[in-house]
Formats: C-alpha cells, structure tokens, sequence
C-alpha cells in the first residue's frame, strides 16, 4: 500500500498520526483527521488501507421548486408550504463586542433551500427556488465503518464490511493485504440519481459535464428511488457504486472510478458518481504511469522511492516543446536556460522547477494539445503542446 497525503500540517484537514491498540482485539497504526476517533489511512498486521477524497462525485442532488409564492411551492398541483427556522447566533463586531444576529432559513421535503452550490449560482426568483438534498445529513454510520474496517483482515473482510455499513461520506477507499489482493471501494453515500432519472426529471443541460443533478421538484415521479441493496432510502446501492478486486494494482488520485487500474478501465456507472472515458488529470496520470514503471519491483527501498521521487510529469509532456517556444520569444534567454537545465524534478536543489510551476499553474488547467485526447489511449493522450497556438503564449491567459 503506497499512500501520499499531500494535505496540509495545519487546519482543519490536518492530519494526525495514531496508534489504537486493545489487547487481543485490536492493533493499528496511521493516520487521521484531528478530531476523528479512528483511521483514514492505516495498517494492522494483514491489511492496510487508505483513501482520497471522491472530487469526482457529486454527493448531493438539488430539486428546482416551482413556487406558487416566495415560500410555496407545487408539488403534483399541491402547494406545500416552506418550513421556517430562525437561527440566532452570537456575532463579534468590528469594535470587539458580541451582538446576537439571526438568519432565516427555509426547508422542503427535498431538503433546505440554497441560493449557491460550487459556484453555481441558484436564485431564488418569485416563481423559481432551489433544495438540496443531501443523503449524508442522515449518514451517522461512518465511525461504526472505520470501527469495523479496523477489524478487517483481508480483503474480501473489507469489501464485505464496506457493503454492509454503506457509511463512508467522501473516501474513495484501496486497501491492500497480506495475500497480495488488493481492491478499490467507491462505495460512498450518493443520492440514487440513475441516468434514467436525469434524462426523464433533469434540467442541468450540463449534468454530462459535471454530475450535478438539478431535478424537477414539482413532480414526486422525480423523487429519489430506492434500491433494493441500500441501506438508505434514496441512495445508490452496492451495485450501482464502483468497485475494483485486482491482484496487480488499484490507484486513485481523486479522481474518478474510470481508470482505477487502465488494464480493466471499469464499467460504465451513473452520471453523478463520475465521468469515464474523457481525459485524466496529470496527476491520475502520473501515477498509472509510474506504478507501471515499477510494476515488478517493488520493495520498500523502491515504494519509498515512488513516493519521494519528486518526479513532475507535467514537465515530461511538454517542457521540450515549451522550451522549443520560448527559444523563439524576445527576451527570453535566461527563463529558456533554466528549464532547459532543469532536471525535471521538484526537489530544492531543482534550478527551474519553480519557472516551471509558475508557468503550468497558469496554462496547465485547460493547456491546448496537437494530439488529442484518445479513450483507447488514456495515459499518452492528450499530449505535444500546441505552441502554434497563440492562446499558449497569450498574456491575457498565463498572467
């Protein structure tokens, strides 16, 4: 098991290192979130496991309502009327003293009403509103999951208890043992939003680019179905959720399901649990390409190595032909020297690196590709940077 926990040493996402050990019951060391009484990622003395969290699913569905007034809304013809709730807080001011200040805050049977979700703004108009369901405000299982991984000893241990408790929030969970299994679990707490749902109730025409599922609230026929192996109403089951069994290798970089190993590139799943067969992030990249690199010889000399290497595989796809562009702009010499020198790593010693940083950062979200992106070709494409393309080099896009 190789995990990398690139979050930060400080706030609330800290981690913590821990040792829980009950004699004769249980021993288990690793790491977790300051305040969390169990393991995120850890090992005991036949398994090990760990996890990232699931950016490429969307946990929660919303309900567009239609509104009969500010605070009604129509169901099947029917008005039902907003819950009200006034929350009253205790608020410090600008000269250091604290004045009670109260919002209030309106609920549906979907769920409350949100004016925002990720950016996306949602008003609340005189004839429109929105709700947001969210299964996991009733998901109160996830310490009785990562009491009961802990006692897992194998695989098939830990699969069986994943799909019994159903209470992991946001992990894409891999776990590793001693038998040589291994297994990748998407099996998080998701509204039961199956593609037929989204095609028959949905008003997002971008749901197949994002996953956020904007259903219609006036129709109970949109209500979340059931399925017959959750254990919540309203979510998807096991068998709507991803999951991978291997004996070489399962990865995952906060990605989606998809290419949790590109040897078996999983099968296609609903919409809100993530996207497949469109191009992987660098660093979903990356490590599928340096896990092949050392398939076969890895050992803890070699795992450390994997994990310490420092490698920058962005630089490996484009810093040639960026230093090729930059050979041809005014004024450029010394920048064109250093990443031409530079020996591809971020180590501190890396002359260059930083340049390199600087420059991606700007460009390397939506970078511009002479060869496109290919689903039979996932790790090598898209690649070769389009430096014919003046919105490379454009001011107004890498500043």
């Amino acid at each position: 098991m190789v995990t990398n926990p690139h979050l930060p040493w400080g706030g609330d996402m800290s981690w913590d290192m821990v040792q829980l050990t009950i004699p004769g019951q249980l021993n288990i060391s690793g790491a977790t979130f300051v305040g969390l009484p169990g393991v995120i990622a850890g090992t005991n003395d036949s398994l090990s496991w760990s996890g990232t969290i699931t950016d490429a699913v969307v946990p929660v569905a919303l309900y567009e309502l239609k509104l009969a007034d500010p605070t009604t809304y129509l169901v099947d013809g029917r008005p039902e009327k907003m819950r009200r709730q006034d929350v009253t807080v205790q608020v410090k001011q600008p000269d250091g003293t604290v004045e009670p200040a109260t919002k209030t805050l309106y609920s549906t049977r979907y769920g409350p009403v949100v004016t925002n979700f990720r950016g996306l703004n949602l008003p609340w108009t005189a004839d429109k509103a929105y709700a947001m369901t969210d299964p996991n405000t009733r998901n109160l299982r996830f310490l009785n999951l990562m009491t009961d991984l802990a006692r897992a000893r194998t695989v098939d241990q830990f699969t069986t208890t994943v799909h019994r408790v159903q209470g992991d929030p946001i992990f894409n969970l891999l776990a590793a043992d001693s038998h040589g299994d291994t297994v990748y679990s998407g099996q998080t707490v998701v509204p039961n939003v199956p593609d037929t749902l989204a095609a028959t109730c949905g008003t997002n025409p971008d749901y197949g680019k994002n996953g956020l599922a904007i259903l219609d609230g006036s129709r109970t026929a949109c209500a979340l179905p059931n399925d017959p192996d959750a254990t919540q109403p309203g979510i998807l089951g096991t068998h709507n959720m991803p999951e991978l069994h291997r004996s070489d290798f399962t990865a995952n970089s906060n990605g989606s399901y998809w290419l949790t190993n590109d040897r078996e590139p999983m099968r296609k799943l609903p919409r809100i649990v993530g996207d497949r067969d469109t191009a992987r992030d660098a660093r979903t990249r990356n490590t599928l390409t340096e896990i092949h690199d050392g398939l076969g010889r890895f050992d803890l000399r070699s795992t450390q190595d994997f994990v310490l290497s420092n490698r920058v595989y962005t630089a490996e796809l484009a810093v040639d032909d960026t230093v090729a562009m930059c050979r041809g702009l005014p004024g450029t010499t010394a920048a064109c020297d250093a990443l031409a020198n530079w020996d591809r790593k971020a180590n501190v010693d890396s002359k260059g690196y930083l340049l390199w940083s600087r420059f991606w950062n700007r460009i390397g979200r939506t970078p511009d590709w002479k060869v496109p992106f290919s689903p039979s070709d996932p790790l090598r494409t898209p690649n070769t940077l389009d430096t014919d393309n003046p919105a490379t080099v454009d001011p107004e896009r890498i500043k």
